[in-house]
Formats: C-alpha cells, sequence, structure tokens
C-alpha cells in the first residue's frame, strides 16, 4: 500500500513517552504548573525517551552535530510535561480518574497482544519499567475520560451536515482503489525509472487489450500487501487523506469507476497504475462518515479550547 513516508520527531508510541515521577536523579526544580513541581530528572528522564525513539527509527543524534534538533528535544520534553501536568490537575477538578485496576487490565491485554517476551523486550528497548509504563497508561486513558466528559454534549443535526456537505461536496468524496506498484525509489538513476515507466506503460497497455487486473496486479505489483487481494486497497479514503501520498490520492480521484488510470502515476514509491473500483459522493451515501468527521473535528475544537483555556489561566513558571 503506497503508505506516506512519515518521519515524525515527536510522534512516538506508547513505549516511548512517560510520564515519570522524577524519583532520584537532580531534584533540582525546572518548572512548577499551578505549585507542582517538575525536576530536572523528569526532564532528562523524557529527553532520553525521546531519544531512544528515535534511535529506534534509525535517527542517532550527536551533540555538535545535531544542537538545533537536540534543543527541540529538550522543548518538546518540557512542553510534554507542562502540559501532563496541567491535564491530570484538570482531570481531578472535573472529577475524572483511573483506577489502578483499569490499568493493569490494559497491561494485561498488551502482554497477551505481543506476548510476555516481546512485550518486556519493547519496554526493555525504551529503558521502561511497567511501573512507568502503567503511570503513562494512567495518564492516557484519564485524558480519553475528560475528553469525553467535556465533548459529551456536543452533537450534530442532519442539516447542518447537509449544510457542511454542500459548501464542499469535493472535499467528502471517497474512492475505494486497487493498484499495480512498479516499484522504483525516488532519488533513482534515470535508466531505472525509465525502465519503471516502461514496464507500468506495457502492463496499461496488456489490461487495456483484456487481461485481469486483479491477475496482473497478484503477478506484478511491488505491493506485497495489496498484490496478493488482487490490487485491492480495501478502505475508502478522500482527497485529504493523509496515510496515502498526495501523488496517488490525486492520481485516483482522476480516474473515473471502473477504469484504470491511462498513464503510471508517479510517487515517491514508484509507478502505480490506480484502477476506481467505487466511489461514493452523494451526500445519502457520505452522510453516516461524514457525521463522524465532522463530530470529531467539533470535538476536538472544544476540546482544544478548553484546554488552551486552562493553560492560559495556569500559573506556569520556567525556572530553566
Amino acid at each position: 500500500m503506497p503508505r506516506r513516508k512519515v518521519i515524525s520527531l515527536f510522534l512516538v508510541l506508547i513505549f516511548i513517552v512517560v510520564f515519570s515521577a522524577g524519583c532520584g536523579g537532580d531534584a533540582s526544580v525546572i518548572a512548577r504548573v499551578n505549585g507542582e513541581k517538575i525536576l530536572q530528572s523528569q526532564l532528562e528522564d523524557r529527553i532520553a525517551l525521546i531519544k531512544s525513539g528515535l534511535a529506534s527509527q534509525g535517527y542517532s543524534l550527536q551533540e555538535g552535530q545535531d544542537d538545533e534538533l537536540l534543543g527541540q528535544i529538550e522543548d518538546e520534553a518540557m512542553n510534554q510535561l507542562i502540559d501532563e501536568a496541567l491535564l491530570m490537575q484538570q482531570a481531578k477538578k472535573e472529577g475524572v480518574s483511573v483506577s489502578n485496576d483499569v490499568v493493569q487490565e490494559q497491561i494485561r491485554l498488551m502482554k497477551k497482544q505481543f506476548g510476555t517476551e516481546v512485550f518486556k523486550q519493547l519496554l526493555s528497548q525504551q529503558k521502561l519499567t511497567e511501573d512507568k509504563l502503567a503511570e503513562q497508561i494512567k495518564i492516557q486513558l484519564t485524558a480519553e475520560a475528560l475528553f469525553n466528559k467535556v465533548t459529551s454534549d456536543i452533537s450534530v443535526d442532519a442539516e447542518t451536515l447537509k449544510a457542511i456537505f454542500e459548501k464542499n461536496p469535493a472535499k467528502y468524496e471517497q474512492a475505494k482503489v486497487a493498484h499495480i506498484l512498479i516499484a522504483v525509489d525516488e532519488n533513482a538513476p534515470e535508466e531505472k525509472v525509465k525502465a519503471a515507466r516502461e514496464k507500468a506503460q506495457n502492463l496499461i497497455s496488456k489490461l487495456n487489450n483484456g487481461e485481469d487486473f486483479a491477475e496482473v496486479a497478484k503477478n506484478n505489483s511491488e505491493d506485497a500487501q495489496s498484490a496478493e487481494n488482487g490490487g485491492v486497497i480495501d478502505y475508502y479514503f478522500t482527497r485529504d487523506d493523509t496515510s496515502l501520498v498526495k501523488e496517488f490520492v490525486d492520481g485516483a480521484f482522476q480516474v473515473e469507476v471502473g477504469q484504470i488510470s491511462k498513464e503510471p502515476v508517479r510517487s515517491p514509491y514508484g509507478f502505480h497504475i490506480i484502477k476506481v473500483l467505487d466511489k461514493k459522493d452523494t451526500f445519502e451515501e457520505l452522510e453516516a462518515s461524514l457525521e463522524g468527521q465532522v463530530l470529531n473535528e467539533q470535538k476536538n475544537e472544544a476540546f482544544s479550547d478548553f484546554f488552551n483555556k486552562a493553560k492560559s489561566e495556569a500559573k506556569i513558571e520556567n525556572l530553566k
């Protein structure tokens, strides 16, 4: 599947970002949030964990060479700690809490999903203990519970949805496609790019002459995941979908239902031959998904306003 290549500096998995209790190490106070202390040891732990997460993605940061990036990591680590402290304070004010039993059940499910040994390896790779993981899970579950409470009264009616849809129907149109990928690196020499393009063009000729798309995909596509399914990417996407590369999405919406792309579509992954299997473009077809999308946007905006207001009213002292 032509998934977007994402290099996210601060988007890290649950095993990477940890709310540290600040036990041990340098006890110097570097910040206060409404009087609650954040310690140097907490900041150092968070920085180390972010760097460890980046290292697991193949990034190695060196002082003197990556000072600007290291500075960004320190700023982000501090912001995370401040936001987490404030979030837990707001949850307490709203009467929101998560029991330790619920947290331990989540850990049990994770052990079951990964297997005990793999679970331990993941913790070890990120220099985590099970107790620290439990603390982070508690914060995440508390955040979800607070979000649900703050946004519980938000709803959207059919009339509002239809008005939103009619302002820009193309934005909400959805497509489902199959594709054949002839892979070539975006920085490959011109001769390799030319060879890949010609191969894709030859396959388009075969398809235009009646060969079955699914069979051609199974035998030729270099996207192994979708090739097994005859090239089918088994979900609908919009023009704004960020899980697929833009070139692919743009190419897909230029093709009519039941047709294939007239020319190979170039993306960072190579050349795609796209067949559009279905499109949804009426309000009736899209109402359910549109409701979820709009409701999610409105809830996110409401919670963001709630949290930003709390932050603007908080006494935050950065002592670094």
